[in-house]
């Protein structure tokens, strides 16, 4: 099963993001998004081996994070920010409007949901 499948049989299964994303993004989503990564490095095993929530981060951002996203101000960006000698390197996630991140977040509970991981409840429902 590749990334989209996962997601969206987890969609499927669990409904919509675990974040309302009509509501202004708060260090709450954040704070998720960064819980999540920890319970994937905790529990997440790829080729045999743990890695650090900042490596996953980095591994997200790279093969989850969609290609294009809006952006807080609602343009529609690409991921990737061309360096001055040509090369590319990846925009922060600080760069989502609320939707978007909300969206990337149950795409990495998706990805990590497919690793095995089993999630804490999300500590942010009620807001």
């Amino acid at each position: 099963m590749n990334i989209q499948e996962a997601y969206q049989d987890f969609k499927e299964k669990n409904g919509q993001s675990t974040i309302n994303p009509f509501k202004q993004r708060t260090s709450l989503q954040n704070r998720l998004y960064w819980r999540r990564l920890e319970e994937i490095s905790k529990q997440g095993f790829f080729n045999k081996r743990q890695f650090s929530s900042f490596s996953w981060h980095i591994y997200c951002k790279q093969n989850i994070m969609p290609i294009e996203f809006e952006d807080k101000k609602g343009k529609i960006i690409t991921k990737y920010i061309e360096l001055p000698d040509g090369s590319t390197s990846l925009v922060s996630t600080s760069k989502m409007c609320k939707k978007s991140f909300a969206d990337y977040i149950t795409a990495v509970e998706a990805y990590g949901a497919g690793l095995g991981v089993n999630f804490s409840e999300n500590p942010n429902e009620s807001d």
